[in-house]
């Protein structure tokens, strides 16, 4: 592969951080140009076989696919807000704050537990070096998540979390809102 390493560029790197520099010269190509720009890096005849036959799963990883998801992401996030507006219109009283309180947590539970349990895999990975000369392939893309992986988890458990709390804050105020009802309307009676 045509990539320049200078000692400048990982000076005072640690071993991660190097490893995720080496990583980003050769997954930017990939990511805006396709195959196609992974090929414009690579040298050897050999090399230039292995890929004629694709790069499997990197492939769907680029800006192309990206975008392609953003639009369709954002058409069944406009379907999913139309829906939550039917099941508030026709909802009665604290049922409005409730039912989308219990919609909104119950969605939002699992990705919350999977995503905790992802973070708790890095973690343990991270703290279990392998050693040298027991490299495999699956301890090489191991060590590649988990030097990826730990900022990305974050972010999407932090939004997880959030709308967790959410849900539950909406179902405690429609479950406080019935209390203080039903109270009000025992005292007139």
């Amino acid at each position: 592969m045509q990539i320049v390493v200078r000692a400048e560029d990982i000076a005072g790197k640690t071993p991660s951080e190097a490893r995720l520099w080496f990583f980003q010269q050769w997954a930017e190509p990939l990511y805006c140009a396709g195959p196609q720009g992974l090929a414009s890096l690579i040298t050897g005849p050999e090399m230039q076989k292995g890929l004629e036959g694709g790069v499997g799963p990197l492939g769907f990883i680029s800006a192309d696919t990206h975008g392609k998801l953003q639009r369709i992401f954002a058409a069944f996030g406009l379907v999913s807000l139309f829906f939550l507006g039917l099941l508030i219109f026709f909802r009665y009283r604290f049922g409005r704050l409730g039912s989308p309180g219990c919609v909104i947590f119950l969605a939002a539970i699992s990705g919350f537990v999977f995503l905790s349990g992802v973070r708790g895999w890095i973690e343990q990975s991270a703290q279990r070096p392998v050693p040298v000369g027991e490299e495999t392939y699956i301890t090489r893309y191991t060590q590649l998540a988990v030097d990826v992986l730990p900022d990305i988890v974050q972010s999407a458990l932090q939004i997880y979390q959030f709308l967790v709390f959410l849900g539950l804050g909406l179902i405690l105020a429609a479950l406080i809102g019935i209390v203080f009802i039903r109270e009000r309307k025992n005292k007139e009676s």
